[in-house]
């Protein structure tokens, strides 16, 4: 159908020429955002839930949001997905690097060194295997396969929940 057609209202035309250009970066932004958000009080959020349960609800948004991602064809829906990324993901890093601290206090420096250097290898290498999914299979893939990953990373958290520590 030609696009003379389908931009019959001019709501629908406005959608079109603001997810095109002016609404480009709304993704980037609300991620920008909702990151800021969570990351800032994020110390509290860590004092008031603690690392583990904090850690399992957001990878439970960032999860919503990726996996969101991946299905999603609707401009506005995709933009509260990426918002949702930003939430999910903002206290994720500061808990799995505290998390060593407390579980090794008389060696807290040796326990984040520790994950520092397992957790450079996949931080490296992500953007390259993300783009390489994206480029083979499509950017619902790769953002499918984020979703899947967190999933993994979800169930890793549970079982160390459940281990006690």
């Amino acid at each position: 159908m030609p696009l003379h057609f389908r931009l019959a209202s001019p709501r629908a035309a406005i959608m079109v020429v603001f997810a095109s250009f002016g609404g480009a970066g709304l993704g980037a932004a609300f991620f920008g955002l909702c990151n800021a958000a969570a990351r800032f009080p994020g110390d509290l959020l860590r004092a008031w839930f603690g690392d583990l349960p904090l850690m399992m609800a957001s990878l439970c948004v960032a999860i919503a949001g990726f996996a969101t991602l991946a299905v999603s064809t609707n401009f506005v829906l995709s933009v509260a997905a990426f918002a949702a990324v930003g939430l999910g993901t903002a206290v994720l890093i500061p808990c799995v690097f505290s998390l060593p601290a407390g579980y090794v206090p008389g060696n807290r420096a040796g326990g984040i060194g520790y994950v520092s250097m397992i957790a450079g290898v996949p931080r490296t290498l992500a953007p390259w295997a993300f783009g390489s999914m994206a480029g083979n299979f499509g950017i619902s893939a790769a953002f499918g396969l984020v979703a899947a990953g967190l999933l993994v990373a979800l169930g890793l958290v549970a079982v160390l929940r459940q281990s006690g520590r």
